[in-house]
């Protein structure tokens, strides 16, 4: 510490040698810590939400919950925090964690560029054009997979928000039913 008080010593007689009055410096210095400690604190919480996951990685899965909840109450809503979650979650293999992470970024108002690249990492890249997206949502719905069918196409309306036969196949999605189409048959199990 003894040289960072000869640095600043050393700028604070270059800043009087210069004729800037000592209350201007102190102003400036005052200014400075005002805007830069709360940063700080910002990127020291950002820190230790990532290292509460990255410490509980060999813990038992009681254990990682807990950790998980922890690092969500420590990022709050900041944007940045939940960001850094996110990828240490993704870096991580937590999958399920990571897309509640991106969930709660999104409804916080996240960056649409960092949402998609953080669901790209999560589920895989979302196809070229919104035809390829439509075709992959019929594949799932073929194969009654209804979740993957309407994850890909929340995400692909986000990117295409104008494209009809996304559109089409969100409201169909949306009616319900096995197979995407709005009838229940061939999906349901004979009880009787």
């Amino acid at each position: 510490m003894r040289g960072m008080g000869k640095a600043i010593a050393a700028i604070f007689k270059l800043l009087t040698m210069l004729g800037i009055p000592n209350w201007a410096i102190a102003l400036g210095v005052g200014l400075l810590l005002w805007w830069g400690v709360p940063k700080l604190a910002a990127n020291i919480d950002k820190d230790k939400a990532r290292r509460v996951l990255l410490n509980s990685r060999l813990d038992d899965a009681e254990a990682r919950r807990q950790a998980e909840e922890q690092a969500l109450a420590i990022a709050g809503d900041d944007l940045h925090t939940l960001q850094v979650v996110a990828e240490e979650a993704l870096r991580e293999g937590r999958k399920a964690f990571a897309a509640r992470v991106i969930d709660r970024l999104r409804a916080a108002g996240g960056s649409p560029q960092v949402l998609l690249r953080l669901e790209d990492e999560l589920y895989g890249p979302l196809p070229g054009l919104p035809v390829e997206a439509a075709l992959r949502v019929e594949r799932y719905l073929e194969r009654n997979q209804r979740d993957e069918a309407r994850r890909l196409v929340e995400r692909a309306r986000r990117r295409w928000p104008e494209d009809a036969e996304l559109a089409e196949l969100e409201a169909r999605l949306a009616e319900g039913g096995e197979d995407g189409t709005g009838s229940r048959e061939g999906g349901e199990h004979d009880l009787a």
